[in-house]
């Protein structure tokens, strides 16, 4: 009888990356059910609205012009072709992608540290880079821990994330067997990355570089024939693609998002101070061997981050969620090192210390999440004073009258927050919150917006609604608006009937 107890244990032990991960799904997927969607998950949804209406040549997905947009990436691209084969909408479509963006996600995380590492510091590396983070960490693409893993797998970041790792995963591969097959995924990974966010495209030549040392060291032709195919490929790539011009993104980019991306430097501290941990397992590596992939990875990171704070260049910052990564996995195989030490002695008494010291970091892990965690109960279960709490209202429900009234290239006057929800459903906008890359006249767009709700006369109002083309005005119930805005809307414009939520006019001709 205690013969097949002791094998289960053993093999429940073995496969604790997978019950670790079948746990992150199911929270993950009634956290999706719940539909709590925040932050940039409306623009990726106007972005993939606008790519199923025109796959072939859309518009800009924001305004009423014929602009590029940087997310007309091959993720979003994808995500509307299954929306339209489907029939799908595109808030849908970007949710049911983003649990296939998980799956994705955890087999190649998997796959690259057991690669790099072993299997058994793939739990220890997950479970760090789930939990092991400090007060407030960003709720930003790209990051991985359990308080933003939740609002962003839709997003192209966590597409472009583990496509990463897995083309590193073929590195490494490529590396030991020299296979052809692995290197044309290095190949076709690289350009699809850059062009899906090229933020984590940065993040890819760092460890392309830094995996490749020791070939480039052993094997020099080989690593100079995979280097030159990696870098026409991407060149032909970014190049080729019709959607948006890579070059000038990547010109214009760090202008267009410099103050936004630097809150990476925020209170970076505070924010990843654990992390640091993994600090001195890392130079403990790259004493030991100068080649070794994991800390020049590690290192180059930590040179453009640093790099990043001395220019004042947010997107440099933003290759902080693969360096603290590389801190999380570097002290995850000590761990799994020192476990399987004290597993060989045996030595109970210790691995009970690091087991409990483990469940401790979890444990506080988990409550420093709690917040966002808070979300991941199924709704009908929460109880009616939660539900009704307003932190967790679901911005779907709000905003769902757009789609059966304003058509799909409609202009919507609306306040930048309620403009920030607008294209998801239908209809562009006048101004949009967050900056674009490709829009010289944002600025004057939101001083528009901004006069509109004011106190401005009527003819300045009927001057804004003919320069932009406006046919309705939202506002959302709960913002008062001036007196004179309230007149003006009842003389010029009809009332459409709603639920309360959110107030919906259509001019009047």
């Amino acid at each position: 009888m205690t013969a097949p107890v002791i094998a289960w244990c053993r093999e429940m032990y073995r496969q604790r990356y997978w019950w670790l991960s079948a746990v992150v799904f199911a929270a993950m997927l009634a956290q999706n059910l719940n539909q709590y969607w925040a932050g940039d998950f409306w623009e990726h949804a106007a972005v993939v609205r606008e790519l199923v209406r025109h796959p072939w040549a859309p518009g800009h997905p924001l305004f009423g012009i014929g602009a590029p947009h940087p997310y007309f990436s091959p993720y979003a691209l994808g995500v509307a072709l299954i929306a339209r084969l489907t029939r799908l909408p595109a808030v849908t479509a970007l949710a049911v992608l983003g649990m296939a963006n998980l799956i994705g996600l955890l087999v190649a995380f998997y796959l690259f540290v057991s690669a790099l590492l072993s299997s058994r510091a793939a739990f220890f590396g997950l479970l760090f880079t789930l939990l092991l983070w400090g007060f407030s960490p960003w709720r930003y693409s790209g990051f991985l821990h359990l308080s933003a893993l939740g609002f962003v797998l839709p997003y192209p970041s966590i597409f472009a994330m583990w496509l990463m790792l897995f083309t590193l995963y073929a590195l490494l591969r490529y590396r030991e067997h020299g296979s052809v097959g692995w290197a044309a995924v290095i190949v076709v990974g690289a350009p699809i990355v850059l062009l899906t966010h090229p933020i984590t495209g940065i993040m890819l030549a760092a460890g392309l570089i830094a995996f490749s040392a020791r070939l480039a060291v052993r094997q020099p032709r080989r690593f100079v024939g995979l280097g030159a195919a990696v870098l026409l490929a991407s060149a032909a790539g970014v190049s080729l693609w019709p959607y948006y011009p890579f070059f000038r993104l990547i010109a214009t980019g760090s202008e267009t998002y410099a103050v936004p991306n630097l809150a990476m430097y925020d209170g970076a501290f505070q924010r990843a101070w654990p992390a640091l941990i993994g600090a001195p397992f890392v130079v403990r590596r790259l004493a030991a061997d100068k080649l070794d992939g994991l800390g020049l990875f590690v290192l180059t990171l930590s040179i453009l981050y640093a790099l990043g704070g001395l220019i004042s260049n947010g997107p440099l910052g933003r290759v902080l969620p693969a360096l603290v990564l590389g801190l999380h996995l570097a002290l995850a195989d000590a761990v799994a090192n020192f476990e399987d030490r004290l597993r060989a002695i045996p030595a109970r008494a210790q691995l009970r210390y690091l087991y409990g010291a483990i469940a401790l970091v979890a444990a506080i892990g988990l409550a420093n999440a709690a917040p966002a965690l808070l979300r991941v109960v199924p709704r009908p279960l929460l109880p009616g004073r939660l539900r009704a709490d307003p932190r967790l209202e679901r911005e779907l429900d709000t905003y769902t009258l757009l789609a059966s009234q304003v058509g799909g290239d409609d202009v919507v006057m609306a306040d930048l927050n309620v403009g920030r929800h607008v294209p998801a459903f239908a209809g562009k906008v006048v101004a949009f919150i967050d900056p674009e890359a490709f829009v010289p006249d944002q600025e004057s767009r939101r001083q528009a917006v901004f006069r509109f709700f004011d106190e401005a006369s009527a003819d300045e109002r009927e001057a804004i609604i003919t320069r932009y083309g406006v046919k309705f005005v939202a506002v959302d119930a709960r913002s008062p608006l001036p007196a004179s805005t309230d007149r003006w809307l009842a003389s010029h414009a009809a009332a459409i009937p709603g639920d309360g939520r959110l107030r919906l006019f259509r001019m009047s001709p």
